[in-house]
C-alpha cells in the first residue's frame, strides 16, 4: 500500500515538472515535439541512482553485512547473510526504515521506468516498425529478468554480499540513461532535426501531420485557450474514450488473473498438504516442511515455463501475427484465450496441471502478444497522453485492478477453501473478461479508423494548452485554409 501511494505522489509530481517545464519552453519560442525527450530517463533515473547508491552505502554498515563482507569464505558469507533475519540489529528501527525505504523505491522504479520508457519509444515507433519491433523488445526484457533473477540469486553466496545488488542497480540506471543518450544522438528524429522549432506553417504541418503525412485539423473542443490549465493524466483519460479504451484493455484482465493465480496456489498448496500427511504418517517427512517446499518448486516450475512459452511467442509469434492478421485481430487473441480459460477453470474445475499449463500460457500472452499490441495502441495519440495518461494507466490503474483481484480472493479466503475462490470469483472474473473482450473489438476498430484517417487523439489538449501558441494556431489555421493545406 506504502508503495502504491508513493508512486501516485511521484506521477502527480511528474506531471506537475513536466508541465512547468513545457510552459517555460513555450515562453521562450512556440513549437511542440513530434517525440518524447530522452530528458525523461534522467529525470526518472537520477534520483533512483542516487538512493540505490544511498542504500548501498548504508548497508556497508550494517554489522552483519560487514562481518560477512570482511569473510572471504563463501559458505560462511551465505550463512552469515540468512542469519540476517534472526539478529537482534536487523530489529532496530533505523535498519527497518531502511528495508521498508529501499522496498519502496525497488516497487516504484520498476513501475514508472517501464512506463517512461514505452512512452519514449511509441513516440518514435510508427506502427509498421512497432509491428515488426515490439516483439523483439519484449523477447529481451525476458532474457534480462532471467539473468536478473539468476544475479540475485545467487550474489549472497559472493564476496560482498547485498551491497553489491544495489551497487550493480546504481549501475545499470545509470547505464539505461547512457544508452538511450547514445541513441538518441545515433538515431536523431530526422523530421524533428530538420524543423526549427517554431510554429511556423512548415512547423504546423509537420506537428499535425499523420503517418501519411496528410495534415489533419485536430478537433479542438474548447474555444477558448488556456481552459486547461493542467491536463492532467487523469483528465486526458475521461476526455478521450480511445484513452478509456487503453486502461480497460491495459488492466481488466488483472482481475480473471490475480482470481486465477490465487486459485492455483491454492489447489497446489492443499495438494501438497495432502502429500505431507501421507509423508508424516509413514514418517518420510521427519524434518517438516515438504508442503512449503514442494510448492516453491511448483511455483519455480511455472514461471520458467511461462518464460520459455513467452520467448518464442514474442520474439517470432507477435510479429507474424501483426504482418498477417493486423493489430486489430490480434488484439483480441489474449481477451478470447481468458475467457475461455476462466470458464473452463472456475465453471469445470480441472486437474491442478491442467491449471498450471493453461495459466503458464495465459501469462506468457500478456507477455508476449498482449502487452506489445496494447502499447502499439498509444501510437496515433499526443506525447502528452503517451506521457500523462500511460503513467497513470500502467502504474496506477494496473495496482488499482490488482487490489480489486486481490480483495476478492480476501473475502474467499476468509471463508476458506479454493472451492470458496471459484464460488465468489467466477461472476467478476467473466464480467471482466466479457468486458476486456468487448474493449479490444471497439479499440481495434477505432485504431484502424485512427491510422486510416491520420487522426492524433489528444493533439488539441497541446495547442489550446498555451495562450501564446492558441492564437498563433488560429492565424495558421485561417492562412492554411487559403493556401489548401487540410484534407
Amino acid at each position: 500500500m506504502a508503495s502504491v501511494v508513493l508512486t501516485l505522489i511521484l506521477i502527480c509530481g511528474s506531471e506537475f515538472v513536466s508541465h512547468e517545464r513545457r510552459r517555460r519552453l513555450l515562453k521562450k519560442q512556440i513549437g511542440l515535439s513530434r517525440v518524447i525527450s530522452p530528458n525523461i530517463f534522467y529525470v526518472v533515473g537520477c534520483p533512483y541512482f542516487v538512493v540505490f547508491l544511498a542504500v548501498s552505502l548504508c548497508l556497508h554498515f550494517h554489522p552483519e553485512l560487514k562481518r560477512a563482507t570482511n569473510n572471504l569464505d563463501p559458505s560462511s558469507i551465505s550463512n552469515n547473510l540468512s542469519s540476517v533475519a534472526n539478529t537482534q540489529v536487523i530489529n532496530d528501527l533505523d535498519w527497518r526504515v531502511l528495508g521498508f525505504f529501499q522496498y519502496m523505491a525497488i516497487e516504484s522504479y520498476g513501475s514508472i521506468s517501464v512506463a517512461a520508457f514505452w512512452s519514449f519509444t511509441n513516440s518514435r515507433f510508427d506502427t509498421v516498425s512497432a509491428g515488426k519491433y515490439y516483439g523483439l523488445i519484449i523477447s529481451a526484457a525476458q532474457v534480462g529478468a532471467v539473468c536478473g533473477a539468476t544475479f540475485v540469486s545467487n550474489i549472497g553466496k559472493t564476496h560482498g554480499g547485498m551491497t553489491l545488488v544495489f551497487e550493480f542497480c546504481a549501475f545499470l540506471v545509470l547505464l539505461n540513461m547512457l544508452t538511450m543518450k547514445f541513441y538518441d544522438k545515433r538515431y536523431p528524429d530526422q523530421e524533428e532535426a530538420e524543423f526549427p522549432l517554431l510554429l511556423n506553417k512548415s512547423r504546423t504541418r509537420h506537428h499535425l501531420a499523420g503517418n501519411n503525412g496528410v495534415l489533419m485539423r485536430p478537433v479542438v473542443e474548447s474555444s477558448s485557450p488556456g481552459s486547461v490549465f493542467f491536463s492532467s493524466g487523469l483528465f486526458l483519460i475521461v476526455k478521450h474514450n480511445y484513452v478509456l479504451f487503453i486502461l480497460g484493455l491495459s488492466c481488466l484482465f488483472e482481475v480473471p488473473m490475480t482470481c486465477l493465480d490465487y486459485y492455483m496456489k491454492l489447489g497446489g498448496l492443499a495438494k501438497f498438504q495432502a502429500q505431507s500427511n501421507e509423508m508424516i504418517g509413514s514418517e518420510g517427512d521427519k524434518k517438516g516442511g515438504f508442503a512449503e517446499r514442494a510448492l516453491a518448486s511448483f511455483m519455480g516450475q511455472f514461471g520458467i515455463l511461462t518464460n520459455l512459452l513467452s520467448l518464442p511467442l514474442s520474439c517470432y509469434g507477435f510479429p507474424v501475427l501483426i504482418r498477417r492478421i493486423g493489430l486489430r485481430h490480434t488484439i483480441r487473441i489474449f481477451p478470447t484465450v481468458l475467457l475461455c480459460v476462466t470458464i473452463l477453470i472456475f465453471v469445470a474445475k480441472p486437474n491442478l496441471w491442467l491449471v498450471f499449463f493453461t495459466l503458464a500460457f495465459l501469462k506468457s500472452l500478456i507477455y508476449s502478444i498482449h502487452g506489445p499490441a496494447t502499447e502499439i495502441l498509444y501510437i496515433p495519440t499526443s506525447n502528452t497522453i503517451k506521457l500523462k495518461a500511460k503513467f497513470w494507466i500502467d502504474v496506477f490503474g494496473n495496482r488499482c485492478a490488482k487490489a480489486l483481484g486481490s480483495s476478492i480472493t480476501m473475502l474467499a479466503a476468509q471463508i476458506g477453501g479454493a472451492d470458496h475462490i471459484a464460488a465468489y470469483a467466477t461472476a467478476p472474473s467473466i464480467v471482466a473478461g466479457v468486458l476486456l473482450l468487448t474493449l479490444s473489438i471497439k479499440i481495434g476498430d477505432k485504431f484502424e479508423n485512427l491510422i486510416g484517417s491520420s487522426e492524433i487523439i489528444g493533439r488539441e489538449d497541446e495547442i489550446i494548452e498555451d495562450e501564446n501558441l492558441w492564437n498563433e494556431y488560429q492565424k495558421l489555421c485561417t492562412n492554411c485554409e487559403g493556401d489548401g493545406y487540410y484534407t
